[in-house]
């Protein structure tokens, strides 16, 4: 994975979070409004340096590494730490003011609270609202409808929709909560329960999932969804 290594001021950066809604049940859906439902798993950030003529993107993503509130704020200051060091002219996202900026403000502010590290919640404040933010799900809401997802605009804009199969990789997940009717690659309500699990695997060695390649298979997932944000920010409005 390509790391994002000498950053300047003023590139771009598309953003995406994975979550996992550890406080919820089976059957429990979260509520969108209130971050409480949610905690963080992962964040994927793709960068492009300023006047980058050959958009010379470089992706990354930022993992959690544990199940503990101390873990979650660990990778908010990671992420803090990207943010501040590229200080972006812009993040890109898709569906970001609903979801993306308001989970990791709230989570910052909701695991912060609970080990005593306040500066993060600030500093996670301050540098989500001094960038500009596009977020792209309104003009593609206009254009193509309301709820139209990230998948359906890329297949619009003839962008190739990445798949993470679970076949292709040796998780040792028990897919048994999946119907016969889902298809064979990731979804995003799969996220929550493999994410847990794979975070209690990397806790505290239960062996719930094989650690590498699930990371792996996840990482997968996250990347295909910033890897045509810039390019979708390049064509907005559509």
């Amino acid at each position: 994975m390509t790391q994002i290594t000498d950053p300047q001021v003023g590139g771009r950066l598309a953003l995406d979070i994975e979550t996992i809604s550890p406080t919820l049940g089976d059957n429990e859906y979260p509520d969108f409004d209130n971050p409480d439902d949610f905690e963080l798993l992962a964040t994927a950030l793709a960068y492009e340096p300023p006047d980058s003529a050959e958009k010379d993107t470089k992706q990354i993503v930022l993992w959690r590494e544990g199940t503990d509130p101390t873990s979650e704020v660990a990778h908010l200051r990671d992420v803090v730490e990207v943010l501040q060091a590229t200080v972006p002219s812009e993040i890109v996202t898709y569906n970001g003011d609903r979801f993306d900026f308001k989970i990791l403000k709230g989570r910052a502010e909701a695991a912060a609270s609970k080990v005593g590290a306040t500066p993060v919640a600030i500093q996670m404040q301050r540098v989500l609202n001094q960038c500009n933010h596009l977020d792209l799900k309104y003009s593609a809401w206009e254009k193509y409808g309301d709820y139209t997802s990230l998948e359906d605009v890329l297949a619009n804009q003839d962008l190739p929709v990445r798949e993470t199969r679970l076949t292709e990789y040796n998780h040792g997940h028990d897919l048994s909560y999946r119907s016969d009717s889902e298809p064979a690659y990731i979804c995003s309500s799969d996220i929550p329960v493999i994410g847990e699990d794979y975070l209690q695997t990397v806790s505290h060695g239960e062996g719930l999932v094989r650690e590498k390649e699930t990371k792996k298979m996840l990482e997968d997932y996250a990347l295909g969804d910033i890897e045509h944000l810039l390019t979708l920010a390049d064509r907005h409005p559509f």
